[in-house]
């Protein structure tokens, strides 16, 4: 439906299917084949390598840039398929939420360093109190526990 629409008011697509975005993701994914995408422009579709990650700021950044190009042609952007989630941070923008990670690792870390002995290190992890120390807390919090 997405094509015919585009073809019957000269609109390009912009494809808000996660999935189409990864080459080689064609089967289970309702991405256009290389003669529908022929007829009609279509973006983002294949432009990352299945083992790359990509999130939804960069998929709103990327979709406005190619709505821009489209427009700056004098066409319509078409926004076709995919996942309410692309659709809502389109319309709605993304939320601002908690800060990343970061932020807050120094409390966490002095928080297991506390609970546990134990205290997060660069490639793993260390324990102040001797190998069995995180192992005997735990057991002491839940009786239940088995140490391996």
């Amino acid at each position: 439906m997405g094509l015919e629409v585009a073809r019957r008011i000269g609109a390009e697509i912009i494809s808000m299917d996660s999935m189409a975005l990864y080459r080689g993701m064609d089967i289970g994914t309702a991405k256009p084949s290389r003669s529908e995408q022929a007829g009609t422009p279509h973006h983002l579709i294949d432009v990352l390598e299945p083992h790359e990650e990509y999130s939804l700021a960069q998929f709103i950044a990327a979709a406005d840039r190619a709505a821009n190009e489209i427009r700056a042609r004098g066409r319509a952007a078409l926004f076709v398929g995919g996942t309410p989630l692309y659709l809502k941070g389109l319309l709605r923008g993304i939320f601002q939420g908690p800060r990343p990670i970061g932020s807050f690792a120094p409390a966490s870390r002095a928080g297991a360093e506390r609970s546990f002995g134990v205290a997060p290190a660069a490639g793993g992890c260390r324990s102040g109190g001797g190998t069995a120390a995180p192992s005997q807390r735990h057991a002491a919090v839940d009786p239940g526990h088995r140490s391996l």
